[in-house]
Order: C-alpha cells, then sequence, then structure tokens
C-alpha cells in the first residue's frame, strides 16, 4: 500500500514538469486498481485527503491537481469539495475547469521553481 511519501514525489515530479497523471496510470504505478464508483473506499482518497491537509496548511497548491479523470481531463468532484472545504475557494458547478486549472498552473509554478 503506498504512503503519502511514495505519492508526493511523483505528483510533485509531475507537476515540475507539467504533466497531467489519470487516476488510472498513477494507481498503475502503485499496483492498485483504479478508483471506480467508490472513491471513497479507494486507498487514493485518504492520501489526497493528507496531501491537501497538508498542501492547505502551508499555503501551498494542492498537489492533488496534477491527477486527473482520463476522460474529462480533470479531477472528480473530491477535489473540488475539498478545495471548497480547506481553503473555502467557492466552487460553482459551471465554473470547475476554470477552478481547477487556476490551481493546477500555480501548483505548476511552484513545483517548477523547487
Amino acid at each position: 500500500m503506498p504512503t503519502v511519501a511514495d505519492i508526493a514525489p511523483v505528483l510533485e515530479e509531475a507537476l515540475a514538469h507539467e504533466q497531467l497523471l489519470s487516476y488510472a496510470s498513477l494507481a498503475a504505478q502503485f499496483g492498485l486498481a483504479p478508483p471506480g464508483q467508490s472513491w471513497q473506499a479507494h486507498p487514493f482518497c485518504a492520501l489526497f485527503e493528507q496531501l491537501d491537509q497538508e498542501d492547505a496548511q502551508a499555503g501551498r497548491p494542492f498537489r492533488t491537481s496534477v491527477v486527473v479523470n482520463a476522460s474529462t481531463n480533470y479531477p472528480g468532484n473530491g477535489f473540488f469539495t475539498t478545495l471548497q472545504r480547506l481553503r473555502g475557494v467557492p466552487v460553482p458547478p459551471n465554473d470547475r475547469v476554470v477552478v481547477w486549472a487556476r490551481e493546477y498552473q500555480a501548483a505548476v509554478a511552484y513545483y517548477r521553481h523547487q
């Protein structure tokens, strides 16, 4: 089972190179099944929550913004819920792509210079 210490550098490296990762490809890297309909039961759910909490507490952009659904090219519902809960960022349903793109670009800029 991967840990935050295993996943964080993978996300940071992808951000530094401005490369999106799909949930399925990230899961495959760690020998996990891709997340299905039950996100809450997938190991990524708890790991991404911990990463987002760390980022929010440190005032960093969310590293998890680099992980997207392969069919939509942006994150799932949990990303937006967490962004709103931890940062108070409003996420109107029609503006999800804009909100995600802003967070992703901030994360790319942050990790490109690390």
